[in-house]
């Protein structure tokens, strides 16, 4: 990434290592704003839970062995930060599904578009269950089939 292009990011997109989430998004906020996020934030994304991406460089180079279908907003940034994510998402994937955009949403798409993502969910559930069906009918035609040689 280029200086020019890290000088447009949002600020706690890369944050000083000293401050954790909350105190890096509270710099651009004033009174009463800072004071509701230090309130709410603590429910949804506490400092112990943000602190595990601390290590997440012991994940350099591995591939993500599970299943894997993203959603996304289009209005999230993680996407454009870097040109080509989404073919490099897909090559660290050794079964990666496919993706959705959610309209009008961005990064915490589930926070800003909740139903939209639960809808998604259950899209790539019955695909699952629909796969898993056919592969059960294909066994058991061979099934039936082979007893009829017998």
């Amino acid at each position: 990434m280029t200086a020019k292009e890290l000088a447009i990011l949002p600020h706690y997109y890369v944050m000083p290592l000293e401050l954790g989430m909350r105190d890096t998004v509270a710099q651009g906020m004033t009174g009463e704003e800072t004071e509701q996020m230090r309130e709410k934030s603590p429910r949804w994304f506490p400092e112990p839970e943000l602190d595990i991406y601390r290590d997440i460089d012991i994940f350099a180079g591995k591939k993500v062995e599970v299943p894997l279908f993203y959603v996304t907003g289009t209005k999230g940034w993680l996407i454009y930060q870097h040109p080509g994510s989404i073919d490099k998402m897909k090559d660290a994937c050794t079964d990666f599904r496919g993706m959705k955009w959610v309209e009008d949403a961005g990064h915490w798409v589930q926070r800003k578009k909740p139903e939209t993502v639960v809808e998604r969910i259950l899209e790539i559930c019955g695909q699952a269950v629909r796969a898993k069906r056919h592969w059960i009918n294909a066994f058991e035609s061979l099934c039936n089939w082979k007893q009829l040689i017998i």
